[in-house]
């Protein structure tokens, strides 16, 4: 057989063994394509996670969201009868039972804090992102689902609703898989028109997908009414599904079970539809509607819809989602994308028809998928149309037509991307969309309330809202007008015997959103008859959150009440202080200190006059200032005296004990004082016992713990003082109690250590609960070498070692690691500015030489001058420079010494070479005579007064202080 032959019929031989090669290859290529894309999946999910997490407790709860704890937190018969009660009244809610039955039970899981009622739409939110994926590839290929993966993930309408306890994502997720079912069902149907395409497509029946499809729906419908729309336009493709593949009886008993689904929901939705105008809804032409349609879906919440770059971004989207669903052919399926889209804005858009029914995107954010699905449909479209897969024999020069297409791949890439990250960024970094902060407005309210206080609504379905975020128990509570009467029918009244009950009334100024007060007539009546003392507002978006304080009692009296402590305090220019009294019971236990001050009424002290109090430890020192206190809202005319009210708020973890209370006058907004502070009272405090949530930094055996180190900043310079405020929380009583601090250096070596009682000095027990704030310091010497030093603690009681540790490590130790601080070096400057007086070779000392001084022209009253110290070696002692003036007998006029620059650059610290610039500020006595005077300039050690030896080029100086300059002074 000829060679040539034999090589053929080998080659022949080999073919079935080069085609299960060239199969496994491909085999191999494809799983790795999908492993990619698999991890690819995984990390848009931890994307989407990591964007719904963020922001989970940043905002407060607003209005809707408040009645979530209520209903929630009700019996599952009462969450099934969908009653809410508020005060005297009993209403419907306008939302079906799934959602908080769902809550229900999570918060005994989770707990009751904000991430814990916020968690379940958070995790619907990111199921919802592989659900996406898989909804894409299927309708498509992997890609599309990808790339709708990613915008889900990342899309701020979700992301927004994904942050609220509200049904919104849940109800997405639920529509989302019910429209995935009827398409998989769909796609049986379309596996037997082209068998060779779908061949082992589907595992289900269509009656299988159908039982699968009514149980979301459903759970869809018991999330919010609109899913009713969806509903109905999705059923006529199961119309046509079922009767096309002959299922006539499935489709009656289809027919039968959805009307037993939606028996128990209509006692709940056919009289509200028939029922009037409900509150805050408003009619909302279609235009408008589908407008919200590409605005929201795409861009959210967080972003200025009249800025031009966002009204193109928009208008890109919209384009994008046009592309898209021209790219979805056949008609089938882009019907079935334009169904899922808009079912149920058309739908509200009839129920309109009748009432009211559309209130925002967050009503037909049901669709909110099937636009983002045609944003990215039209991105994948134009990149297949600009990057066809390349053909072997073409070397024809690219077409214009692929060109164009790849720019439009390029632009709907951006857009797809760039408005989510404006609108997030707006999001996570703007209070201008931050959410109504009702939170704060509580807090503030709670921390400034007095013991006899009481806070009063306009609108009483913001009380559950209270109520959620209430820790102080002492405060009453209430609304007027009282739910569901009209304040012309109830308010006068009530208000009456609140201003006869309570010193001060707290009103919450957000009106009712069904108009029971529709006149402000509450707020009238306050204005009218009461005093406003303060009024406050909290960032909002889409309500005013304000709060009005409000005095009850008269501010003249004609003599001193009988429970008041008489005073005779005489301060320029302000009318004679003549008494105090405290409304609270002592010991204090409230976070705010409320008292009246009684003044003579002559003379009447300017607006721009202010008090500042402070609280004494019984250490002497001032343990609490507040900045600033107007000294009266308004001086009323007549005779008597006049009472006048003031607040003092505690800050959190005031140790108990005694502390005299001072004020001081002073002008606002100035640190100009008007006269001496003037001790008014004793006041008693029990301390303070909340509880603080978090993490703390260290905890000890016997219960101690320390829950923070508030530092203001983590880094100090040589030679600086850092202020540390300590937090330490108390379990069980101990007496006897004492911390050791060690900074610990860089080497192990210990550069100082200091010991004190928790809390404060005069501490000699600790009782259980005790949360106690401590102000401390550490001191770095000058010579402090740069580097980071570790903060190590011990806790001692009686006398013995308590065993702590970091909170995040199980083990023991007798001392805890907890805290660092970096000591940066000062930086280096060896040059002196320009226009200074150069002085040569003036030596002070060893170490030290004065290059200069810079000396500014008097004025009346002061005398501005700054000395240029350089350190020609590393000096070995710490001294104070001085600066004296000195008049024609040799009297020092004006003496100032401390330590250099400022306080900040003890000598010790200075390196070979620096120049240091040392500012001075004399002040010149009133009745300074005109003459000549001479103005010296020396160090000298602080501890015994010694002066280094001072020469001029080589020549001692008398006294080892150097002249500078001999002046004339008018």
């Amino acid at each position: 057989m000829p060679a040539s032959t034999c090589r053929g019929v080998g080659r022949l031989v080999n073919l079935p063994l080069m085609a299960d090669k060239s199969k496994n290859r491909i085999a191999r290529a494809g799983h790795a394509i999908r492993n990619t894309q698999y991890a690819t999946l995984l990390l848009i999910i931890l994307l989407g996670f990591g964007l719904r997490l963020a922001n989970a407790e940043a905002f407060s709860f607003w209005t809707d969201e408040g009645l979530t704890p209520l209903r929630s937190g009700y019996t599952v018969g009462e969450i099934l009868s969908n009653r809410i009660v508020i005060q005297d009244g009993v209403t419907k809610d306008t939302h079906p039972p799934l959602f908080y039955l769902l809550i229900h039970f999570s918060r005994r899981l989770f707990g009751e804090t904000d991430f814990a009622f916020r968690y379940p739409s958070l995790l619907a939110g990111i199921l919802a992102i592989p659900l996406a994926y898989q909804l894409g590839r299927r309708l498509d290929r992997r890609n599309l689902g990808l790339l709708f993966a990613l915008l889900t993930a990342v899309n701020p309408l979700q992301i927004w609703y994904a942050n609220e306890t509200r049904q919104y994502t849940l109800l997405v997720l639920l529509t989302m898989g019910a429209t995935y079912v009827l398409w998989r069902a769909m796609q049986v149907e379309i596996e037997e028109q082209a068998q060779a395409k779908f061949s082992n497509f589907s595992s289900l029946t269509i009656p299988q997908y159908l039982v699968l499809y009514i149980l979301l729906a459903g759970l869809a419908l018991y999330t919010h009414y609109s899913t009713f729309f969806l509903i109905a336009g999705q059923g006529l493709f199961w119309l046509w599904l079922l009767w096309r593949k002959g299922y006539r009886k499935l489709l009656a008993g289809t027919a039968v079970a959805v009307i037993l689904l939606a028996i128990p929901l209509i006692p709940f939705t056919v009289p509200r539809f028939f029922k009037g105008y409900e509150a805050n809804f408003y009619y909302v032409q279609p235009q408008i509607m589908l407008q919200d349609v590409y605005r929201f879906f795409a861009l959210g919440r967080s972003v200025d819809y009249l800025s031009p770059l966002i009204t193109w971004l928009t208008l890109a989207g919209l384009g994008l989602a046009l592309l898209g669903l021209y790219a979805a052919k056949p008609n089938l399926r882009r019907l079935f994308l334009l169904v899922y889209l808009l079912s149920v804005v058309f739908g509200l858009m009839a129920g309109s028809l009748v009432k009211p029914m559309y209130q925002g995107a967050r009503h037909i954010m049901i669709g909110s998928p099937a636009f983002l699905l045609l944003m990215a449909w039209g991105v994948i479209y134009a990149a297949r149309r600009a990057f066809p897969s390349p053909s072997p024999h073409s070397l024809t020069p690219l077409p214009p037509r692929r060109i164009v297409w790849g720019l439009i791949f390029i632009l709907g890439l951006l857009t797809a991307v760039a408005g989510p990250i404006i609108s997030l960024n707006n999001y996570f970094a703007r209070e201008q969309f931050i959410k109504d902060d009702y939170r704060a407005m509580i807090r503030f309210i709670e921390a400034n309330a007095g013991e006899n206080d009481v806070i009063v609504y306009n609108n009483a379905i913001l009380l559950p809202l209270h109520q959620h975020y209430q820790t102080r128990a002492d405060i009453a509570l209430t609304a007027s007008p009282v739910y569901p009467y009209a304040a012309s029918d109830v308010s006068i009244p009530q208000l009456e015997e609140l201003a006869q009950t309570y010193d001060r009334i707290w009103f919450v100024t957000e009106p009712p959103a069904d108009k029971r007060d529709k006149t402000g007539l509450v707020e009238n009546w306050l204005d009218e008859h009461l005093t406003r003392v303060g009024e406050y507002t909290f960032p909002s978006a889409t309500s005013i959150v304000r709060t009005q304080v409000y005095e009850t009692g008269p501010q003249t009296a004609a003599a001193l009440p009988e429970n008041g402590r008489p005073l005779n305090i005489t301060w320029p220019n302000l009318p004679p202080l003549t008494g105090v009294v405290l409304n609270f019971t002592q010991p204090v236990t409230q976070p705010a200190l409320w008292f009246d001050l009684f003044w003579e009424n002559q003379p009447i002290p300017d607006k721009n006059m202010a008090l500042r109090f402070n609280l004494r430890g019984a250490d002497g020192r001032a343990w609490w200032a507040q900045q600033e206190s107007p000294l009266h809202n308004g001086w009323p005319e007549g005779e008597g005296l006049v009472r006048q009210s003031y607040r003092l708020p505690l800050p959190p973890g005031t140790p108990p004990g005694r502390y005299p209370l001072l004020a001081q006058p002073f002008t606002a907004g100035s640190d100009d004082a008007l006269g001496d502070p003037q001790p008014l009272v004793e006041v008693e405090l029990a301390g303070d016992f909340r509880d603080v949530p978090g993490w703390p930094t260290a905890v000890f055996q016997n219960g101690v713990v320390l829950r923070q180190i508030e530092m203001p900043d983590t880094a100090v310079r040589p030679g600086h003082n850092l202020p540390l405020t300590l937090f330490w929380q108390i379990a069980g009583d101990h007496q006897n109690l004492r911390y050791e601090l060690e900074v610990v250096g860089p080497d192990g070596a210990v550069l100082r250590r200091q010991s004190d009682p928790p809390g404060a000095q005069w501490l000699a027990e600790w009782p259980d609960g005790l949360y106690l704030a401590e102000r401390a310091g550490l001191y770095f010497p000058p010579e402090t070498e740069p580097g980071t030093y570790r903060l190590r603690w011990r806790l001692l009681e009686d006398g013995e070692t308590v065993r702590g540790r970091p909170f995040w490590r199980p083990w023991l130790s007798e001392k805890v690691t907890a805290g660092s601080v970096t000591v940066q070096p000062w930086p280096l400057e060896t040059s002196l500015p320009d226009g200074v007086t150069l002085l040569e070779d003036a030596r002070f000392g060893d170490a030290i030489e004065l290059a200069g001084f810079d000396l500014a022209r008097p004025s009346t009253d002061t005398l501005a001058l700054t000395l240029y110290w350089r350190a020609t070696a590393a000096p070995e002692q710490n001294y104070f420079s001085f600066v004296h003036l000195v008049n024609e007998d040799g009297e020092i006029v004006t003496p100032k010494g401390f330590v250099p620059a400022e306080g900040l650059r003890p000598t010790k610290g200075w390196r070979a070479g620096e120049v240091i610039a040392d500012p001075y500020t004399l002040e010149l006595p009133p009745d300074l005579p005109p003459g000549t005077y001479e103005l010296r300039a020396g160090l000298y050690q602080p501890d015994d007064g010694v002066r280094p030896l001072v020469t001029l080029q080589g020549q001692p100086q008398p006294d080892n202080q150097l002249l500078l300059s001999k002046l004339f002074l008018p």
